[in-house]
């Protein structure tokens, strides 16, 4: 079952139950994200910002988070605002993470509605 790739992917990733394997973790979740699973989408740009489990690809990583975004997963909603904050992969734009904060905000409210 493809939806369940993410949660797989994330046991390797910390090692919980089995051998700690982040570069699978990665390769599990770009099937997931092919797949068009908006969770591994998140997932796996955490994890390219980071560079765990494979070379760090920020601008990669800030596509994943805005598909995950645009198919109205919230919690990429928080990553990008960090993303352009920071400038980690996309121009420093403080007005834009401030609406993807609000967003989220709300979405934790009344349900994500882009």
């Amino acid at each position: 079952d493809v939806a369940a790739i993410p949660n797989l992917a994330s046991c390797f990733r910390r090692g919980a139950g089995v051998p700690r394997d982040p570069a699978h973790s990665a390769e599990l979740l770009s099937e997931a994200v092919d797949a068009g699973l908006p969770n591994a989408m998140c997932d796996l740009g955490w994890m390219l910002l980071r560079g765990e489990g494979l070379p760090q690809d920020r601008a990669r990583a800030v596509a994943l988070l805005q598909r995950a975004l645009d198919a109205s997963f919230a919690n990429a909603a928080y990553l990008l605002a960090e993303c352009f904050a920071t400038g980690c992969g996309t121009p420093k734009d403080h007005r834009h993470a401030w609406r993807l904060r609000m967003l989220m905000c709300h979405s934790h409210t009344n349900g994500l509605n882009i």
